[in-house]
């Protein structure tokens, strides 16, 4: 069991080794100078003489003259940072870099993003389970009716269309045509509401991305508690409890 689990660890870093380095990769194609960037304010009062040795002194010390596998193993922290600095610093050590759009840590860029994305998708779950358990056993027990037949052409069109398309279509029918929802934000603009009316403020932006989240779930989870259903409903115990009239 142990070796089994260490082979599964192992693969789940590797394959996450793999596709960071692919999607590092991908990034350092966009055709951006984070140097040059730094220096834009600074270069009409500079001589071009100036601006240029400052250039090169800010790729050097920001690493970006290195080869490639030498800047990705820096950002993982499995090679030495630049500069004075000769310890690992990178992403094993918690350092999640820094936004040169935002002037700040990428900790502090994402932390208030990350605590809607984790809200949201905590609800989106729970009210998706709560859905999808009791629809998918209710399709099972009446396997190929019209209510399980209905479902299942339901589920298909929620499971096949992208979540985009379906996030647009809310957007559109829910905000512009409905007027029920506003179409962004996580707050009433410019309000300062405190308790239970701050609560139902967040609530009420909070409501789309909900359902939207939810029905997007509803596919998927539906089809498999009802293929899991079906499959503890065949099995020969129950088949013997149903046969002796045990409902």
């Amino acid at each position: 069991m142990g070796k089994y689990i260490a082979k599964r660890i192992g693969y789940m870093a590797l394959v996450f080794l793999i596709v960071s380095f692919l999607m590092y990769s991908l990034y350092n194609l966009i055709p951006t100078d984070p140097a040059r960037a730094e220096l834009e304010a600074q270069k009409q009062s500079l001589k071009p003489a100036e601006y240029e040795q400052l250039y090169q002194e800010l790729r050097a010390k920001m690493g970006l003259d290195d080869p490639l596998v030498i800047r990705y193993m820096r950002w993982m922290g499995l090679w030495p940072d630049v500069g004075d600095n000769t310890g690992f610093n990178g992403l094993l050590q918690g350092n999640f870099g820094y936004s040169y759009q935002y002037k700040k840590d990428v900790v502090n860029v994402v932390a208030a993003p990350m605590k809607n994305t984790i809200f949201i998708n905590i609800f989106a779950t729970i009210l998706a389970l709560a859905i999808t358990i009791p629809l998918g056993i209710a399709c099972a027990v009446r396997k190929n009716s019209k209510f399980d037949r209905f479902t299942q052409v339901f589920t298909i069109i929620s499971y096949s269309l992208p979540s985009f398309i379906i996030c647009i279509l809310f957007i559109w029918v829910f905000c512009a045509l409905l007027g029920w929802f506003p179409a962004s934000g996580m707050k009433t603009p410019g309000s300062s509401y405190e308790g239970f009316k701050w609560f139902t403020d967040r609530m009420y932006y909070l409501a789309l991305p909900l359902i939207t989240m939810t029905f997007c779930s509803l596919g998927s989870m539906t089809r498999y508690v009802r293929a899991s259903m079906i499959d503890a409903l065949s099995m020969d115990c129950i088949r013997t409890a149903r046969a002796k009239g045990v409902k």
